[in-house]
């Protein structure tokens, strides 16, 4: 095939060849310059179309030819013969002489098999209006994302050589064309590369980013003029890192009416902040941004700099009643086996009532008239009254006070622990427990795509919520008032429960199951040239752990902050009367059988 190609670019060689016209050497010269000094950098091709409305320049067409030739395979073309190419051109050049050229220009750059991050040299034939045309050549390339562009053309006895940059050129970022080299009789005046690279320094122009705030990843603060000025959390610290190493200035761009992500429809329609980036408002978007193969048709993404995992946060279980409180500190079987000894001794004072003194004696001792109130007497930590004075009495006295004081320090030591501390009956613990409870999962319109795998059954339990209330339903979950879910991730509630641990309140509980891996990345528009300078600055900060770091020193740092503070205040949660109530309806209902037992005795 591409004999066929290079035997039909020596036809038009010849045919170009062979006429008479005259010829402007000065830019052939330049041009075959450009390419002498560009052919080594992994092409093996040029492909020289011709877009000439006049045929004027067929002799400078046709000794360009030649002269390319001599270096390369040229594949000549023009907009009524394109030539279907089993790579995409990646070596172009382009010859033009109106601004009807610019028009066939405008149909034939959208085809598909060209490179757009390829070169494309092109000559301006004609010294009339070249200037203005050379501006409208950028304007087109320009919108097609196509910027490793050079356009030669005369001015007086010297070709210009212009080049574009779409985020400013050097020492005025606000300029996009720039004049970039000059070619005389000798050659090009400077030894600059005819292709520079535009995407290693920025010069200080300005991106548009969207963003808005997301726990841990993304937060920033503002001036005394309500300007952001700084940028933390995971994603903010990278935006920052890459904005000094690019050299470009930040322009924070928040979605209007928290829409935060927003959602992106099928046929391409988008709000929040993938809606400014397809309509061109701002140049990138972060934020704990994920994939998903929607996005991935109308949006860019860059390699994945952080990997999480999107679960729960649940409606913690009710709280323990009153009686629930005293009984928490040992399980059913220890309080069983504490109730068969007391109850197994009682069994035993009764029957020694009906063995002779002699014997009761030797198992109570001398002058213990009231066994029975003896044993809860040092069950609790009393005293017996009297004190049994033989060695066997003492010695099963001194057993049992042993036992019950091992069980008394222990049931204290847990209750302390349990009043200082926020006791729920066990939340659920996996998708069974989920649906048979009839949870409802509230989800915001842009987290609605992060369900669509789940099963029907937990599909039914889900409810959108409008995004404005998406803090408040997370509250509501989180002191039990609403039954169900939010969408979270483990470093959100992380996080939370550490300002929990300051602030007090109940904490945020996290459903037993995980719903899945969740990858991070910086989104452009479809084929953005700023993937490839972004991957390069993010390449080595994740593999060099910088990323993981910055997640731990920002979760390390709120930690210590809180310990500090927990220090200065020195103070354990101080016991109250809800704390003991359990405590007080016991003594309530002792007093009340007491009274009881007294009119009884009355009567």
């Amino acid at each position: 095939m591409n004999v066929v190609l290079i035997l039909m670019g020596i036809a038009c060689l010849q045919a170009l060849i062979i006429l008479p016209e005259p010829c402007d050497k000065l830019i052939v010269e330049a041009a075959s310059q450009v390419l002498l000094e560009t052919f080594n950098q992994g092409f093996d091709t040029f492909y020289l179309i011709s877009l000439l409305t006049s045929t004027d320049f067929d002799a400078s067409a046709g000794l360009l030819v030649q002269r390319a030739a001599a270096l390369l395979p040229v594949i000549v073309e023009s907009i009524d013969t394109k030539i279907k190419t089993s790579s995409k051109q990646r070596f172009n050049v382009i010859l033009m002489d109106s601004e009807a050229s610019l028009d066939l220009l405008s149909v034939l750059i959208t085809k598909k098999n060209f490179d757009t991050f390829g070169n494309f040299l092109i000559l301006l034939l004609s010294e009339a209006e070249a200037g203005d045309l050379c501006s409208h050549v950028f304007q087109v390339t320009a919108q097609y994302l196509i910027y490793n562009v050079n356009v030669l053309y005369r001015i007086h006895k010297s070709i210009a050589s212009y080049t574009y940059f779409p985020y400013g050129t050097p020492g005025d970022h606000l300029t996009r064309m720039a004049r970039w080299n000059t070619f005389m009789q000798a050659g090009f005046v400077s030894p600059k590369l005819h292709f520079p690279s535009k995407f290693k320094n920025f010069f200080g122009a300005s991106l548009g980013v969207a963003l808005f705030r997301t726990t841990t990843f993304m937060d920033f603060s503002y001036d005394a003029e309500d300007n952001i000025v700084n940028y933390r959390g995971v994603d903010g610290t990278l935006l920052k890192t890459i904005a000094q190493a690019l050299n470009f200035t930040i322009r924070p761009i928040i979605p209007n009416n928290n829409q935060r992500w927003g959602t992106l429809n099928q046929n391409g329609t988008a709000t929040g902040a993938m809606g400014l980036l397809l309509n061109g408002t701002v140049n990138l978007t972060l934020g704990f941004f994920g994939n998903n193969y929607l996005r991935q048709q109308y949006l860019t993404g860059t390699q994945s700099h952080y990997q999480t995992s999107l679960i729960l946060c649940v409606t913690p279980g009710s709280a323990h009643g009153s009686f629930e409180k005293l009984l928490l500190p040992f399980q059913f079987n220890l309080w069983a086996l504490f109730a068969a000894m007391f109850t197994i001794a009682l069994f035993v004072i009764v029957l020694l009532q009906f063995f002779p003194k002699y014997v009761q004696h030797f198992i109570w001792g001398r002058m213990n008239r009231t066994p029975g109130l003896n044993l809860f007497q040092t069950t609790i930590g009393n005293p017996a009254n009297p004190a049994p004075s033989r060695n066997f009495a003492r010695f099963l006295l001194t057993l049992w006070m042993l036992a019950t004081f091992v069980l008394r320090s222990a049931y204290q030591q847990i209750m302390f622990y349990n009043f200082h501390h926020s006791q729920n009956h066990s939340i659920v613990r996996d998708w069974d427990d989920f649906i048979a409870s009839q949870y409802r999962i509230f989800v915001i319109p842009p987290e609605r795509y992060l369900l669509d795998n789940l099963h029907d059954h937990i599909q039914r339990q889900i409810t959108i919520i409008p995004t404005e209330q998406a803090n408040a339903t997370l509250q509501a979950i989180r002191y039990g008032f609403l039954r169900g879910a939010r969408i979270s991730y483990p470093e959100s509630l992380y996080y939370q429960n550490l300002q929990v641990l300051n602030n007090g309140g109940p904490f945020y509980r996290q459903f037993g199951k995980r719903l899945y891996s969740y990858t991070l990345s910086v989104f452009f528009r479809k084929n953005s040239p700023l993937v490839d300078p972004f991957n390069g600055q993010i390449q080595p900060l994740v593999t060099y752990g910088f990323v993981e770091h910055w997640r731990r020193e920002l979760l390390n740092r709120n930690l210590q902050e809180i310990i500090r503070t927990r220090m200065r205040r020195a103070l354990a949660t101080a016991l109250s009367v809800p704390i003991l109530s359990g405590v007080f309806e016991l003594y309530a209902l002792g007093m009340v059988g007491a009274m009881v037992a007294f009119l009884v005795e009355l009567l």
